[in-house]
């Protein structure tokens, strides 16, 4: 872990942490990563003492490292991070009112920045039912309440700020759609970079699959809805490529456990191989970005 956020810090230094006064975005960084921490640490996704989650987490961070610079970023991710993190505390438990209010809350104030989230939002109350267990009346108003009290309490400010007109145009934005899969709207390294994510968040989804047995319960079903939600993220992506931007700190969160998951546990020759060429094709991708910068 130290080394891994050696590493981080040289990449956000060399995006222009110091001479930009990124000082908010690292702050991000690091509170996500403590979420990450936290998740592991309290849900037990690693049956073994590691800090891999995190680690995993830094890495997937540092070679998207061109979204570092972008407050929004930042925020998407801390929301993510702390929504998954606490939504897990309510398992089987249909009473857990505060719980997923305070779950949604996150949502709420991720949508803030980026409305276009919200379209996800039916996922999760499905993975409430499914596989959190955790769904009923009282959670689903929950859930209503916390998507919405971010605007109760910014809404009038904005409005004062901006008019009638800019939170209209706020919403609109939700039936903002351009023609499917225009995958040549990226560039290629936004590209190469989702590839990479999308690819590290199969091996990582194949390797839980053949060896979940080994796993408790509640692990497996956390990991299952990490798994949907991650196939959301992307799918929502190859429609709509032009949010990749806004919706790759999301896909960097459910990511980083399934592919933590793999480097932790899995054994052998051929393991190790693959951890050292994901290793290397992270830091490549980091490079590649810095060089573009």
């Amino acid at each position: 872990m130290p080394v891994t956020a050696l590493y981080a810090v040289a990449v956000c230094l060399a995006c222009g942490l110091w001479q930009q006064r990124l000082w908010l975005q690292l702050a991000a960084l690091a509170v996500s990563t403590y979420l990450m921490v936290l998740a592991n640490n309290r849900h037990g996704l690693i049956r073994i003492y590691s800090r891999m989650v995190s680690c995993a987490y830094l890495m997937l961070w540092m070679a998207a490292c061109y979204l570092f610079p972008s407050a929004g970023a930042g925020l998407m991710a801390v929301c993510m991070a702390a929504f998954h993190t606490i939504l897990f505390h309510a398992y089987q438990d249909k009473q857990a009112v505060g719980t997923v209010y305070y779950a949604f809350c996150f949502i709420g104030i991720a949508s803030l920045g980026f409305v276009q989230v919200l379209w996800l939002v039916p996922v999760w109350w499905a993975l409430l039912a499914t596989k959190v267990l955790a769904l009923s009346s009282r959670t689903f108003a929950a859930s209503l309440l916390g998507l919405l009290t971010p605007y109760w309490l910014g809404g009038s400010y904005y409005i004062y700020r901006h008019g009638l007109q800019a939170a209209a145009d706020h919403f609109a934005a939700l039936a903002r759609f351009v023609p499917l899969c225009q995958i040549g709207t990226l560039t290629l390294p936004q590209l190469l970079t989702l590839s990479l994510v999308a690819l590290l968040g199969m091996v990582g989804t194949a390797h839980f699959l053949r060896t979940s047995f080994r796993d408790k319960i509640r692990t497996r079903m956390i990991y299952e809805y990490l798994m949907v939600s991650e196939g959301a993220q992307i799918l929502y992506i190859v429609l709509q490529p032009q949010l990749a931007d806004q919706l790759l700190p999301a896909l960097i969160v459910t990511t980083a456990p399934l592919i933590g998951h793999f480097a932790a546990l899995s054994q052998g020759r051929m393991a190790n191989i693959s951890f050292i060429a994901i290793v290397v094709l992270l830091v490549s991708m980091a490079c590649l970005h810095l060089m573009l910068c």
